[in-house]
């Protein structure tokens, strides 16, 4: 069978038919990119999670392999990176264990050495495995890791406050037990402690900077970025949690469109 398949592609003459179809998911596309251009440019502290994909990405050379983490930031990047290439962008959907991003980078590193490689990843998926940080610098593999930090199992907590509403949020938020503050590790101390490189993020100019720094340094690389949480990715798509009837969309063709 599938030599005859490659039969037909082979007889095939390579040009493709244009579609209406094709037009239509232009058009979806074009106006994706008009909604979401302004919040790329903010200048909000702490950073718009819009703002650190935009800096990303233009950092990133063209052949930059990414791979998230499950979480918030995973959202983010599905909706927002431009893909420019086959195969380079790696994301575990929605039945991924946590820490899927922050080891597998270094598979694709060693799978594609001459590559840039980098996983965006959170705060709560970076800690199922920070020890994938030592691995790197133990075996000399060159990974950037950007941790989302907003502080918490934010994409628990958004689900729990859109199913049960304000103020129902129960375990999500990483606080102080003493005073209830919102708390985080110093992740790029963590990284340094292990022989790699760290830095904290907490300034959108700095950005850009500091992710030329990290992809150019030919070494493992941490840089602990502070998010705003209280950004909420636009919801495309919905989880089905039985018996909870699911929230609908509120972007694209069935949702709700912001003006």
């Amino acid at each position: 069978m599938l030599r005859q398949l490659l039969e037909l592609a082979q007889k095939r003459d390579g040009a493709r038919q244009r579609s209406p179809w094709h037009d239509q998911v232009e058009a979806y596309k074009e106006e994706w990119s008009n909604f979401i251009e302004q919040e790329k440019a903010s200048d909000a502290i702490p950073i718009d999670p819009r703002r650190v994909i935009k800096e990303l990405r233009a950092a990133a050379s063209p052949d930059t392999l990414m791979i998230t983490d499950t979480g918030n930031h995973q959202t983010w990047v599905e909706q927002y990176w431009d893909a420019l290439g086959d195969r380079m962008v790696f994301t575990p959907g929605g039945f991924a264990g946590m820490g899927f991003g922050t080891y597998g980078v270094l598979g694709l590193k060693l799978a594609r050495p001459e590559q840039p490689a980098i996983c965006v990843t959170s705060d709560g998926s970076f800690m199922m495995f920070p020890g994938a940080v030592a691995t790197a610098t133990e075996y000399d593999i060159p990974a950037v890791w950007l941790i989302w930090n907003n502080h918490g199992y934010v994409s628990i907590r958004d689900q729990q406050l859109g199913y049960f509403g304000e103020g129902r949020e129960l375990a999500t938020s990483f606080r102080r037990e003493r005073n209830g503050e919102l708390f985080s590790p110093d992740y790029a101390a963590m990284a340094r402690a292990m022989g790699a490189q760290g830095e904290r993020v907490e300034r959108p100019g700095d950005l850009r900077s500091l992710l030329d720094e990290a992809l150019r340094s030919g070494l493992p690389y941490v840089l602990d970025v502070r998010v705003d949480r209280e950004a909420k990715p636009l919801a495309t798509a919905s989880w089905d949690l039985p018996p909870l009837p699911h929230p609908e969309p509120n972007f694209g063709t069935f949702g709700l469109q912001e003006e």
